[in-house]
Order: structure tokens, then C-alpha cells, then sequence
């Protein structure tokens, strides 16, 4: 019973450790990806772009292998410039996108 609860403290007690980044990109297609990293393993992230939720498809590929969660946008272009956000239960870390020069 005592693994338990200290498995359920750790899960309610996590934090991002490694925040997302910034990125930016003067190159049209490009190829991007924020990366960021919880203390939780195997957490659910989810994904957004602004207020929409971002799935697995042609243009996002989203991989979580332990701690690390990655999002990769194909085909770079003006479009895709804005605010990116990792959420896993109530807390976010979030992160800007520009795309210049085109």
C-alpha cells in the first residue's frame, strides 16, 4: 500500500524539467521540432497549436519515448508561425515559432 501512495505522490508532484524553446526559420519548407522533457515517464502530453489540439498526422509527428516529448512540424511555412504548447494535466510550457523570409 505504501508503494502505491508514493507512486501517486510522485505522479501529482511532477514538473516540466526541460522547458520548450523558441524556434525560428528563414527556410521554406523546413522541417522543426520542440522538445521538451518531464520528470513524470511515460506521461500523456498533449499538443497545441494556439487553442487546437495537434495529432499525429502528414504534417505533425508527435513521440514520447520516456521523459522526452517531441513535436516535429513538416513542410514549414508562414502557417505554422505562432504559439506551441505541451500540457500534461494542469501544467504547460509553451514556446513561439517564427517563420521569416517568405
Amino acid at each position: 500500500m505504501a508503494v502505491r501512495c508514493l507512486a501517486r505522490c510522485a505522479e501529482l508532484s511532477f514538473s516540466f524539467v526541460r522547458e520548450l524553446e523558441d524556434k525560428k526559420t528563414n527556410k521554406v519548407p523546413d522541417t522543426v521540432t520542440f522538445e521538451c522533457e518531464l520528470s513524470l515517464d511515460d506521461a500523456a502530453v498533449e499538443w497545441y497549436k494556439g487553442d487546437r489540439a495537434i495529432k499525429t498526422s502528414d504534417k505533425y509527428d508527435l513521440v514520447a519515448r520516456g521523459t522526452v516529448h517531441r513535436l516535429t512540424i513538416k513542410d514549414v511555412d508562414s502557417k505554422d508561425a505562432g504559439e506551441y504548447k505541451a500540457v500534461f494535466r494542469n501544467k504547460s510550457t509553451k514556446a513561439n515559432l517564427s517563420v521569416e523570409g517568405c
